[in-house]
């Protein structure tokens, strides 16, 4: 995974970051399947999703707020691995007037 966030960073987000962010959410989408195939590997795709949300972050800026908003909430809603916890850190960040407490803490 690491080497395609990699690829991401360096080759499309400076040329097009609509098409990153969402290649980005693709990759984010895809945790499950690389846990299930990590083996003892899974501190690797944990890093991978973690990169992910940075570079989110980063191509998020020239895109719609309520969109950006509406993507992460659908991929916080689906982290079946617990590893998506910084997406939640990045949606507070660029739009918090969006984040609705959570009442269990």
């Amino acid at each position: 995974m690491q080497f395609i966030v990699d690829s991401i960073q360096t080759l499309i987000l400076p040329v097009n970051p609509g098409v990153a962010f969402e290649l980005l959410v693709s990759v984010i989408e895809r945790d499950g399947h690389a846990m299930e195939n990590c083996g003892d590997h899974d501190d690797s795709v944990a890093h991978a999703i973690e990169r992910s949300a940075e570079l989110i972050g980063q191509a998020s800026a020239s895109l719609p707020t309520e969109e950006v908003v509406k993507t992460l909430r659908r991929l916080l809603e689906a982290d079946g691995y617990g590893v998506r916890a910084p997406l939640a850190v990045l949606l507070n960040r660029i739009a918090p007037r969006f984040v609705t407490p959570n009442p269990n803490g």
